[in-house]
């Protein structure tokens, strides 16, 4: 089912001039300065956090997680915030596929994604400044670097 309001598309353009912005790169230099022994190294701004946040990237599962509980204690920063949303869009549009954007029940499929992606804004924007140990998914990351399976 085709997505008729081009959501996606828009957010991928904004993304690409948000993520390598002078305010991206100055973000992750505050990022590497507050947080000298995360994985944040030889990325220069916030798109390449995005991608190294992605399953295919060089860093470890333990790595990832650990990365994004730091972006979540730091989302009061809109763009840290968005970084976030950027790396939850596949995820929040596979979703959406299983749920068949809601077909049958909403005229307009793009609605179903649009709804998914603001309340999972909002949710970020709730959680912001907190240290969530299960906001990544398949690890703990507790402070100091313990981790443990959350199956444990």
């Amino acid at each position: 089912m085709p997505i008729q309001n081009d959501l996606l598309g828009q957010l991928r353009r904004e993304w690409r001039r948000l993520g390598r912005s002078t305010a991206s790169c100055l973000a992750l230099c505050q990022l590497k300065e507050r947080h000298p022994d995360a994985g944040f190294g030889d990325l220069h701004d916030l798109c390449d956090v995005v991608d190294a946040l992605d399953m295919k990237s060089r860093l470890s599962v333990i790595e990832r997680a650990e990365i994004l509980r730091i972006l979540l204690e730091d989302a009061h920063d809109p763009l840290i915030c968005r970084t976030l949303l950027q790396t939850l869009i596949p995820g929040i549009v596979s979703v959406c596929r299983q749920l068949k954007f809601g077909e049958g029940i909403i005229s307009e499929p793009s609605e179903v994604l649009a709804t998914a992606l603001s309340f999972t804004n909002e949710l970020l924007v709730k959680w912001a400044g907190e240290s969530r140990q299960y906001s990544a998914p398949d690890y703990f990351v507790g402070p100091k670097g313990t981790n443990a399976p959350l199956d444990q």
